[in-house]
């Protein structure tokens, strides 16, 4: 199980308020896609590109991983995240099983237009 940091604690906060509005837009903009992505150790939100080219399912490129986090001096307490537009809340399968090395890892179900977050 991973820890809970001050840090990761304001990133859940951001999640539900600061960066909701943003979230939102993004993820419904991608709609019926999945939008992916990173929150920094400074609470920068960074927009990958979903490669997967699979409704239902997201890719995001190594090299793009690589470059977002490139500054960030804290990695341990970067938040990888991505979208169910349809609605599936918590991790499926395949997210469980193609898992990124981050620490923190955010499932933003889309539920009557509203995003629920699912930390796993």
């Amino acid at each position: 199980m991973a820890k809970i940091s001050c840090t990761s604690l304001v990133t859940m906060y951001l999640i539900e308020g600061v960066l909701e509005q943003e979230l939102k837009r993004v993820i419904f903009e991608a709609m019926p896609g999945e939008a992916c992505g990173l929150i920094t150790n400074d609470f920068t939100m960074v927009l990958l590109r979903n490669h997967a080219g699979v409704e239902g399912e997201f890719q995001a490129s190594r090299d793009e991983i690589l470059k977002a986090i490139s500054t960030v001096r804290d990695v341990e307490n970067v938040a990888f995240w991505h979208s169910h537009p349809g609605g599936g809340v918590g991790p499926s399968t395949f997210d469980l099983q193609h898992k990124t090395p981050f620490t923190f890892h955010c499932v933003l179900a889309v539920v009557d237009g509203e995003l629920v977050p699912t930390w796993y």
